[in-house]
């Protein structure tokens, strides 16, 4: 009894054995020389021709001038170095064996599944994926009787489906460029527009603090920072998700017609581009970038940051120039009005006046100060009337002129500043009425001090 149970252990240690063996086991060879070496080898760069047929995939990828583009097809746009890399592997194909007819029974059978290579010098190879069991797969090279045995990885990567071969950054390139967003604009599908562009020398030297300036819907300076995180980092990442390769001409299909679609324009260094933005469908908006032919989708939570409000882009101070340019502050009210002049500012002469009387450089700063902290609270979308409650004429000694902000009052907390006689922002009415009580102060004792009140 016990020589049987000792027989029964060893005969199950020994199927235990075999099938730790893993899946090379069944692999035999008829030529121990097969084993681990090249099924199909050629140089990489004589590869001209690179074709995919399966159940889903069905397509030729021809090179032309050290570029692929695929066969039959003017609208595809490929991403030549992705299929390098995909025709460098077909270019070494190792055979882990052959196989007997009996190993091959073990193998389920799959659709047929095809890569088709052709050399610059005429010749070909045809290969043929027709089993698959666990991580191999059995292949047929050309016209061979022989089934051969490689890794299913292997396989996975020669057959990739076309998609993965597209180009899928939209503007490759642009990540890397250095030089500065020069200008956007998108105008939207209802065709309100936001532009943007960095300001020219004039204006930068009316205010150093911001290289942008707004100029639809607001003639504004913007703020930089957010302008770049909200906008300016988001463009160079545009990707495609998928691709049309059967277009119709008729663009309103896609709603990229002239009068449907939405458009992104932009200046970047070497590139100035014009992005068309048509109907969304499963969340895949339809695209296609001007002077390039093809229709491609992008998923739309990539191209949120376009719906920004343009509001969260401006810079918040009210002023058109930096503080230090401002030479006098004219501000009237019904009851009072307040004159704050400075001469010589900028020399050792320096005057300032309250009024007409002489003044401290402290009272002028302190007027100057609460003058450059008046922000814009938020967008004025009621009917306002011009009131005039408080008026605000600041003056500049850069060529800027002079800056009129008309206060009205909307309501305990906010004020509507109207410029060139629009009430386009709102503004805190504690700043102004510290402005106000700081006025009426320095109009009593403009020899001001220090010290605060």
């Amino acid at each position: 009894m016990k020589k049987q149970t000792v027989a029964i252990l060893l005969i199950v240690a020994l199927l235990l054995a075999v099938g730790c063996f893993g899946i090379y086991g069944y692999i035999q060879t008829k030529n121990n020389e097969i084993k681990n070496t090249p099924l199909f080898s050629c140089k990489a760069s004589d590869i001209v021709e690179y074709g995919v047929k399966t159940g889903e995939e069905d397509y030729v990828l021809i090179k032309e001038n050290d570029e692929w583009r695929v066969k039959d097809n003017s609208v595809a746009v490929l991403d030549s170095k992705k299929v390098q890399e995909t025709v460098n592997s077909a270019s070494m194909i190792m055979a882990l064996g052959i196989l007997k007819d009996r190993e091959l029974k073990e193998f389920d059978a799959t659709d047929v599944r095809e890569l088709s290579l052709a050399l610059s010098d005429g010749t070909s190879c045809n290969i043929k994926f027709v089993g698959e069991k666990a991580e191999i797969c059995a292949i047929k090279l050309n016209d061979s009787e022989d089934i051969y045995a490689i890794r299913t990885s292997v396989r996975d990567i020669l057959i990739a489906p076309l998609a993965k071969f597209r180009a899928s950054v939209l503007f490759d390139g642009l990540m890397g460029e250095d030089a500065p967003l020069e200008y956007y604009s998108f105008k939207d599908f209802d065709k309100t527009e936001t532009v943007i562009r960095t300001k020219t020398s004039v204006e930068i030297s009316n205010s150093k603090k911001n290289r942008y300036i707004m100029e639809k819907p607001y003639r504004k300076d913007v703020d930089d920072e957010q302008f770049e995180q909200l906008i300016g980092v988001k463009i160079p990442r545009l990707a495609a998700e998928k691709y049309e390769d059967e277009i119709s001409e008729d663009k309103e299909i896609y709603g990229l017609d002239e009068n449907s679609r939405a458009t992104l324009r932009f200046r970047w260094g070497e590139f100035d581009e014009s992005l068309y933005l048509g109907a969304t469908e499963g969340g895949l908006v339809y695209a296609e970038i001007a002077g390039r032919d093809g229709i491609f989708m992008i998923n739309s939570t990539q191209l949120e940051f376009l719906h920004t409000e343009p509001f969260y882009l401006l810079e918040s101070g009210m002023l058109r120039s930096d503080l230090e340019n401002i030479s006098g502050v004219t501000v009237k009210t019904a009851e009072n009005e307040y004159k704050i002049e400075s001469r010589n500012r900028k020399e050792n002469n320096k005057e300032f006046f309250v009024n007409g009387k002489t003044a401290s450089e402290t009272a002028f700063n302190a007027v100057v100060e609460i003058i450059g902290g008046i922000k814009i609270r938020s967008e004025v979308v009621q009917d306002v009337k011009n009131s005039g409650d408080v008026i605000i004429t600041v003056h500049f000694d850069n060529g800027v002129g002079t800056q009129n902000i008309s206060l009205s009052a909307m309501n305990d907390k906010e004020y509507a500043a109207f410029m060139g006689g629009k009430a386009e922002f709102a503004v805190d009415r504690e700043t102004i009425d510290a402005l106000l009580l700081e006025l009426d102060k320095i109009s009593k004792n403009p020899i001001k001090t220090d010290e605060k009140g």
